[in-house]
């Protein structure tokens, strides 16, 4: 049997009739809500987008009092592209870095989250604990970790030193692995926000479902990637895009820690745009930071693409 919907009246009006009085009102009080975010949004994101890609194919330089703009097309892309090693070794660290995050921090914020589901001993101090870091903004944790790392007067060179291992000091973020200390820092830092976003869905699935799984003979490490994982498949994935967009643009911890060194091991797509818009010795063209943040900005946006091709969940568990 078919059942027809009722539609209101506003619906049922023809093409030329104005509309109501009403609806007049309900309109106008949808544009006055959305007008100062819209305007926000504009000025601060659409405004600021379409200057970088307006800018990155001209050359600007200081001229005097002013800057000189010379229109050099896609010049700027092809340098980028073709001549700046710097830039491509930057590219590689930074996708290096949101590859972790996914491999690393959401597994094991997961994990953090599954053992304080099962509540292992002590599990409200290990919930305070691994959440707090993420209440010290980027710049602290960067400072933190310098002075952990340094060579001289270091908390882990001098931790070594006190029990006898000082033959194991070393200048951490001046070492080929400086960029994987710095992974740790990132991890240690966010892993518990993704940890307390896990938790919260992880008390919202039924113990009753738990429980059958248990009755039909499912083990542990069965509950957890046959009931667990696909109820929280669509969390997960947001989670990802979320690790992966934020890893990709990182620049406040690396910039307080290394600034992109030693020789370039730790540059990020987004210090290396700074160096070169505000830093570079010798060359100073505001236009071709701009193409470079408009490569990222497309490498960005096609990683954020596959990702939630590669994510997307057809078939979701009810309960």
């Amino acid at each position: 049997m078919r059942h027809e919907i009722p539609t209101s009246p506003k619906r049922n009006r023809s093409r030329g009739e104005p509309p109501s009085p009403q609806l007049r009102r309900e309109r106008l009080t949808a544009t006055g809500f959305l007008l100062p975010g819209l305007l926000l949004f504009g000025l601060f994101v659409v405004y600021p987008l379409t200057d970088t890609i307006y800018q990155s194919f001209f050359s600007i330089v200081p001229a005097g009092a002013g800057a000189e703009r010379r229109f050099v097309g896609l010049g700027h892309y092809t340098e980028a592209l073709t001549e700046d090693k710097v830039f491509w070794g930057a590219m590689v660290n930074s996708s290096l870095w949101a590859l972790w995050s996914v491999a690393v921090d959401i597994p094991l914020a997961f994990l953090l989250a599954w053992s304080l589901r099962i509540r292992v001993p002590g599990w409200r101090f290990y919930r305070t604990a691994w959440f707090a870091p993420m209440l010290l903004s980027p710049v602290l944790i960067g400072l933190l970790w310098r002075y952990i790392l340094r060579y001289e007067g270091g908390l882990l060179n001098g931790t070594l030193r006190l029990v006898g291992l000082g033959g194991w000091a070393s200048d951490w973020l001046g070492s080929p692995w400086a960029l994987f200390w710095l992974f740790l820092a990132t991890t240690w830092h966010t892993v518990g926000y993704y940890m307390v976003l896990t938790l919260t869905a992880l008390e919202e699935i039924p113990q009753d479902l738990l429980d059958a799984a248990v009755v039909d003979g499912a083990s542990r490490r069965q509950q957890i990637w046959h009931v667990v994982l696909p109820v929280l498949r669509p969390l997960l994935a947001t989670l990802i895009i979320i690790t992966f967009t934020a890893k990709m643009r990182v620049f406040d911890l690396v910039w307080v820690t290394t600034r992109g060194g030693p020789y370039g091991k730790t540059e990020t797509v987004i210090t290396w745009v700074v160096q070169r818009g505000f830093y570079y010795v010798g060359q100073f063209d505001m236009g071709y930071p701009s193409a470079m943040a408009v490569i990222w900005l497309m490498v960005m946006a096609l990683g954020i693409f596959l990702l939630s091709r590669v994510l997307r969940s057809k078939d979701l568990i009810e309960y």
